[in-house]
């Protein structure tokens, strides 16, 4: 990992939202191969579904969890050497309009080459 940037704010209702981007030395694969261990979904309880798409020409993971506690959206884009991580959590008292507040907050992203 060469560098990495993270931003992120908790709201009064407990909703938390963060974004990420973590850069990988260029040309050695790390950020496919963490992408890729993201599909596989290795290690994340309460995965209730995964889709694969595209947005702007990337590989995007999205993947929505639950558990006795919590609810959550993430959305992975690949963008090599660099992977970007969407996240959105709340507990599961709030989780009813989550789905909506993520889809927002995924389409707010904007990938400059």
């Amino acid at each position: 990992m060469a560098k990495t940037f993270m931003l992120g704010c908790l709201r009064q209702d407990k909703r938390k939202f963060m974004a990420s981007q973590v850069s990988y030395k260029a040309g050695d694969g790390a950020a496919r191969q963490r992408f890729e261990l993201n599909v596989q979904a290795l290690g994340m309880p309460g995965i209730r579904s995964k889709r694969e798409s595209t947005f702007d020409g990337y590989r995007v993971l999205d993947i929505e969890a639950r558990n006795e506690n919590s609810c959550s959206f993430m959305r992975y884009v690949l963008v090599e050497p660099t992977q970007i991580a969407m996240i959105v959590e709340a507990p599961l008292a709030e989780c009813d309009d989550l789905a909506a507040d993520s889809r927002v907050f995924f389409s707010s992203l904007r990938v400059r080459p």
